[in-house]
């Protein structure tokens, strides 16, 4: 099959493929997560310093499980950051229980 055909070009009868742009959720308010990768860059950091930054406590919000990803609540980002970005022990010991403006865990 030639690469300039509508199968290996992304098209099929007139339709384009819809282009996965990972950049889209960090940079789209109306998103409720992101994923490790797009929390990492609205944060403007590397996806390893997110990592070192979770593996020693610093990063206050955790994951919340859905399927098989781990997604951040927006909400709660934005909210960790407001107070100052405490540590996980500190910023989970202000938010008892709670994961999102009234919203129990």
């Amino acid at each position: 099959m030639d690469i300039s055909s509508p199968m290996m070009s992304g098209q099929i009868q007139g339709f384009a493929r819809p282009k996965s742009n990972r950049s889209e959720a960090a940079a789209a308010p109306d998103k409720l997560t992101v994923d490790t990768a797009s929390l990492a860059k609205l944060l403007g950091i590397s996806d390893s310093h997110l990592h070192t930054l979770k593996r020693s406590g610093r990063l206050g919000p955790t994951a919340i499980k859905l399927g098989r990803s781990r997604r951040y609540l927006i909400t709660e980002i934005q909210r960790w950051l407001e107070a100052g970005a405490p540590s996980r022990t500190v910023w989970l010991a202000r938010n008892a229980g709670v994961r999102s403006k009234g919203s129990p865990a």
